[in-house]
């Protein structure tokens, strides 16, 4: 039995064991990693920082689609209730704006405006996109004016209060823009002029790149030719071609429209030349990425694809194993309860075998015994015939005494004696053992005496098994009682039952 449990053991470890993950280095990198807890959360912190630029910088570069699955790969490692998700959520906003999905932005500004944990800096970040959205969706009529104006004056409220000047220039970008839409080109002049001012004072280029296009449009509608042109010859020196090709590719193209207002169509041609040549490039490369980007994917998905029939397989073969297992410790239990079956039935064989033949030996036995029983009684019958024909001859001879002589010699109360304990110790055979432990100075005949009076005879019925007579039974009686120091209350039958 010990070599089966052994052997089980063995079955169990090899084809099931391997299937648990745990490891004991899995304590060690757990313990390692607390004590490096605070050096892994500044990292994590750098790299969440690091993703917000490049997502900050895509949105910049008109490149949304990165910038929205960055933002989205970001929401996967920060902690869930970080409040730097806002800042994130509004950021996606954004993304879907330069997409122009504008109401899927929309909603997912409004939802994040009405959270009680939203800051105000990021109250004024949602206000302004809003705007945007709102002064860039050409299909909407309700509200549309309203709106930007709305939520501009409450970007630029929190922005003069808490100090956020990027916000207060993008806000007056977007009531410029507006208010050119609605022809009040004097007003728009006033909020693009400040924000050009406050882009360029906190060295925002790129935005007043795009408040200085605004602007020269509101000039180009005021009839003032000279501004419109200044403006965007100003705005080109803000920064390189090499810096960023977007802007200069609409500047490129503002710069015709102002030279065509002039009625320049060479010079206009020229700008607008070199704007839709850095225009198809941009769109070349933007394509160019997004087939990059979908060849990225596709590869990955690929990956995945066969990383998971890798799984799979490794899976199958691990349940293979397992259901192996299983077999084989059922097959070794099936074995082990036949061989236990076996013992058994070879031990209970063995065992009817042994009362067979003890049963046999007793049948036996008593044959034979009932054999020298027959031959007793014969042998019996025959001296018990010879005595009667003895007394027979005395009687005729009226020879009385030899008659009473033969009687007297031929009654044998030792044979009635061995034939009485014969059956007695079949009914109690720890009778004579008791009698001994407790009066254990009875003679012989006074033992037998407690016999026969244990089996309820009576003084005469003794007298004739111990072939006295009836008055001396009695007196053996009294002489048994006083040795035994029994009351005379008690009787005496009942006394040797109870033993």
């Amino acid at each position: 039995m010990r070599k089966l449990f052994f052997i089980l053991i063995l079955f169990f470890y090899v084809f099931a064991g391997h299937s648990q993950d745990f490891k004991v280095t899995d304590v060690f990198y757990h313990d390692s990693y607390r004590w490096q807890n605070k050096e892994l959360k500044k990292q994590k912190q750098k790299i969440e920082q690091n993703l917000y630029d490049e997502a900050m910088l895509y949105l910049q570069r008109s490149e949304p689609d990165l910038a929205i699955e960055t933002l989205f790969d970001l929401l996967k490692i920060v902690d869930k209730d970080s409040k730097y998700i806002n800042r994130i959520n509004i950021s996606i906003a954004e993304g879907y704006r330069e997409k122009r999905e504008y109401q899927k932005g929309l909603d997912l500004l409004y939802a994040t405006i009405i959270k009680n944990d939203l800051n105000k800096n990021d109250e004024t970040y949602a206000f302004t996109r809003i705007a945007a959205i709102y002064n860039d969706w050409q299909n909407i009529d309700i509200e549309k004016y309203d709106s930007v104006i709305k939520y501009s004056n409450l970007s630029i409220a929190n922005s003069i209060k808490h100090g956020y000047p990027h916000y207060l220039a993008t806000s007056q970008n977007e009531l410029g823009f507006i208010y050119i839409q609605k022809n009040e080109i004097q007003i728009a002049i006033e909020y693009l002029t400040e924000s050009l001012k406050n882009f360029l004072a906190i060295e925002k280029h790129a935005n007043a790149i795009d408040a200085s296009i605004n602007l020269s449009n509101a000039y180009l509608y005021a009839f003032n030719y000279k501004m419109a042109e200044k403006v965007i010859d100003t705005a080109l020196t803000y920064c390189s071609l090499e810096e960023n090709e977007n802007l200069h590719m609409r500047l490129y193209l503002q710069k015709a429209k102002v030279n065509e207002y002039k009625q320049d169509y060479k010079l206009a041609y020229e700008y607008l030349s070199k704007g839709r040549l850095l225009q198809r490039k941009f769109f070349n490369d933007r394509l160019d990425s997004q087939i990059f980007e979908m060849s990225a994917k596709y590869d990955l998905k690929l990956k995945e694809v066969y990383l998971a029939k890798e799984k799979h397989k490794v899976s199958l073969h691990k349940r293979n194993n397992i259901i192996l297992a299983i077999v084989i410790i059922v097959l070794i239990f099936v074995l082990l309860a036949a061989f236990i079956i076996y013992r058994l039935n070879r031990k209970y064989l063995i065992q009817k075998h042994d009362v067979e033949r003890m049963q046999s030996e007793i049948l036996k036995k008593n044959f034979e015994n009932k054999n020298i029983e027959l031959s007793g009684a014969i042998a019996a019958a025959v001296t018990y015939n010879k005595v009667l024909e003895s007394i027979k001859k005395a009687i005729s001879s009226k020879d009385f005494n030899e008659a009473v002589t033969i009687l007297n010699a031929n009654i044998n109360t030792e044979q009635n004696w061995q034939r009485f304990l014969l059956i007695f110790n079949e009914l109690d055979p720890d009778f004579f053992v008791r009698l001994k432990q407790i009066h254990p100075s009875l003679t012989t005949n006074e033992i037998k005496l407690s016999a026969l009076l244990k089996m309820g005879y009576k003084s005469s019925e003794i007298a004739g098994i111990l072939n006295i007579a009836t008055s001396s039974v009695d007196k053996k009686r009294q002489r048994l009682r006083k040795k035994i120091h029994l009351d005379s209350m008690v009787d005496l039958s009942d006394y040797f039952k109870k033993i």
